[in-house]
């Protein structure tokens, strides 16, 4: 479990990012998705302030295939947040998602009736095919459909050819995911971005039609 720090109430937002490491990302694949994110943050630095980020790494534990949950930054400042670099995790194993799904929900709901942020986002980035989960997706879809009609919204961006078949196995609503090539990843992740601050601003975490294309185009 994570320790999440203590602090006064908080009137931000709070972002969880749950990123994959496992075997199927490695390499070329993730060394672009890494320095999309680092753009990502970057982007979030520039027009957002006033809200705290948590990072994790996840895949399976070679030893006991169970998920294998890797904190990198929890509930710090956006501010405070170094770029992401390559090989500062263990990774290479399986593809838990829905488990490190609920896990990070859970724990983001913890540090949300603590600090009471205003609002929270989970954004999750995977190649997105889950094949080592102990939970299933009716299990996902039950938690994030009671949370999405509060303060809490979800993203899911999968990379590769067969994304649309992966995102069946993960319980999350049609509308929270971005589908992208390897060729796409920059793009989408850029369109993650924009619909990070949208939801800042709105609280709604719907792609705009504007990004689709651009998601559609650079695929």
């Amino acid at each position: 479990m994570t320790s999440w720090p203590e602090g006064p109430e908080s009137r931000g937002i709070h972002l969880s990012l749950l990123v994959d490491v496992s075997g199927s990302i490695e390499g070329s694949r993730f060394i672009l998705l890494v320095k999309s994110l680092n753009a990502y943050l970057d982007e979030l630095k520039k027009s957002l302030d006033d809200y705290t980020i948590t990072i994790v790494f996840y895949d399976t534990d070679p030893r006991s295939i169970k998920l294998r949950y890797q904190l990198r930054d929890g509930a710090v400042p956006l501010s405070m947040i170094k770029p992401l670099k390559n090989g500062e995790f263990c990774g290479g194993e399986l593809t838990p998602t829905r488990d490190a799904l609920l896990q990070i929900t859970k724990e983001t709901v913890a540090f949300s009736k603590k600090q009471n942020p205003s609002r929270c986002l989970i954004v999750v980035f995977t190649d997105g095919d889950d094949n080592e989960s102990k939970s299933n997706p009716a299990e996902v879809e039950r938690v994030v459909n009671k949370l999405r009609s509060g303060t809490f919204g979800f993203i899911c961006m999968i990379i590769g050819d067969s994304a649309w078949f992966n995102a069946d196995k993960l319980g999350l609503p049609e509308d929270s995911y971005i589908f992208c090539t390897d060729k796409g990843i920059e793009t989408a992740v850029g369109a993650v971005a924009s619909t990070t601050k949208n939801y800042v601003r709105t609280g709604s975490t719907a792609i705009s039609d504007k990004d689709k294309r651009s998601v559609a185009a650079a695929n």
